[in-house]
């Protein structure tokens, strides 16, 4: 949870690095990176399949951890790959659609083990009543362990961010100065 909070943040080091690249090499105007931002961040809105996936189609046994690796894989390769491959605005938008489809996936996971960590198996009562022998192997969930769990989750989130964002200032202005 932890390592997935902070990559996100993380991720918007090179964010300043792919403006750069789109308004400098690509030539393209501010309103045609608003554009395709737009389109690549549209990603993030299939969140909820990406949950659907990772829950119902196990990658050896695993939901969880599998598919935190595989994508974490994929997105490193999509950060090589926009490295030394890319050249024209198509492949860019390929490789970063790839990036961003990685990002959101292990995202969801992050997510999906922050909830099953707020997670408690029920205690069972000897003197249960009917209903409740219904409901018996039901998770609870314990809210105060599940916002504690949360407010650690964004926070972490939000200082990488607040750390990469100052960073890629200050390495812009450095290498700027050049």
């Amino acid at each position: 949870m932890v390592l997935v909070a902070l990559s996100l943040g993380f991720a918007v080091f090179p964010n300043l690095a792919m403006s750069y690249y789109f308004k400098d090499t690509l030539k393209l105007n501010l309103a045609q990176m608003s554009f395709y931002n737009s389109m690549l961040n549209f990603i993030w809105v299939l969140k909820p399949l990406f949950g659907f996936i990772a829950d119902s189609y196990p990658i050896c046994g695993s939901h969880r951890r599998a598919y935190l690796l595989v994508f974490s894989v994929i997105g490193s390769m999509g950060w090589l790959l926009l490295g030394f491959w890319v050249e024209t605005l198509a492949q860019a938008m390929l490789v970063k659609t790839i990036i961003n489809i990685s990002s959101s996936f292990c995202n969801v996971v992050g997510e999906s083990i922050m909830v099953t960590a707020s997670q408690q198996p029920q205690q069972q009562n000897t003197t249960a009543s009917s209903k409740d022998a219904d409901q018996q192997g039901v998770a609870e969930y314990d809210s105060s362990k599940a916002a504690t769990n949360v407010s650690i989750y964004l926070s972490l989130t939000s200082l990488s961010t607040i750390c990469s964002s100052y960073l890629g200032g200050y390495l812009l202005n450095f290498f700027s100065d050049v």
